[in-house]
This record gives C-alpha cells, sequence and structure tokens, in this order.
C-alpha cells in the first residue's frame, strides 16, 4: 500500500482500484450467495463505500446518479424483503437514505444519525422508538 502522507494522489488511486476490485469480487460472491443476508450487506456496504458521502451526487458529465448506488439500493431493498430485521441491511438502508437528505440538510444530520440508530434498534429488538 502506498503512503498517503508521500504519495497522495497515487495512493487515493491506489484506493479507488482497491474498491472496485472488492466491489466486483463481492458481486461474483453475491450472486452465488445473495440469498443470504450477510452476504448481500456486506456487498451493498462495499458499493456504498465507493463514495460513501456522495451517493447521490450525480456525475457532472451525464448528470446520472452512480450506478452503484442504484445497485446498492436495489440490492438492499430486494435483501430487506426477506429479512426486515437484519441489522446490517436496517443500519445500510438508514445510511442510504441519509444521505440523499445530507446535501439539502446539513443541519439536520446529527438527528437522522440518532434516528437511524434508534430505527436499527427497534427494528431489530422489537422495541418501541422513543419519541
Amino acid at each position: 500500500m502506498l503512503n498517503p502522507e508521500e504519495k497522495p494522489k497515487e495512493a487515493a488511486a491506489q484506493i479507488a482500484r482497491l474498491q472496485v476490485d472488492y466491489a466486483s469480487s463481492m458481486r461474483a460472491v453475491y450472486k452465488k450467495f445473495g440469498e443470504n443476508p450477510h452476504v448481500a450487506a456486506f456487498f451493498a456496504e462495499q458499493l456504498m463505500n465507493r463514495k460513501p458521502w456522495e451517493l447521490w451526487v450525480p456525475d457532472q458529465k451525464t448528470g446520472d446518479i452512480p450506478t452503484f448506488t442504484l445497485e446498492a439500493r436495489d440490492v438492499l431493498e430486494r435483501s430487506l424483503k426477506d429479512y426486515p430485521n437484519h441489522p446490517g441491511l436496517c443500519h445500510l438502508y438508514c445510511i442510504r437514505r441519509l444521505y440523499v437528505h445530507r446535501h439539502h440538510h446539513h443541519h439536520l444530520q446529527p438527528q437522522f444519525l440518532v434516528l437511524q440508530e434508534q430505527l436499527t434498534i427497534s427494528l431489530v429488538w422489537q422495541i418501541p422508538l422513543s419519541t
């Protein structure tokens, strides 16, 4: 691994390549074992890690939402139908929803994070949300 302090641009490019390679590898695992909610969660998470704070930022050239964002959404929504209480899937789905609002509601982000954790706890442990 390149040292980002010594070669920041090269290290960033290396990490981007590794992210793409890992997502491709996880896609193959997901195709074979996609019914497993843990595999679905790891695959969706890796797709989201490609640009974690820019999931819904359109491509500057095309104006399109990144395909990996849409793929992560589809994986999560498909898996949540069968496993609505899976903590990893719930957590990632809440994060995905949070980042939709991030660019429009900067001042609300801490409240969204609290809600996300409360929702995950509520779904997994069947505990009502606190008001």
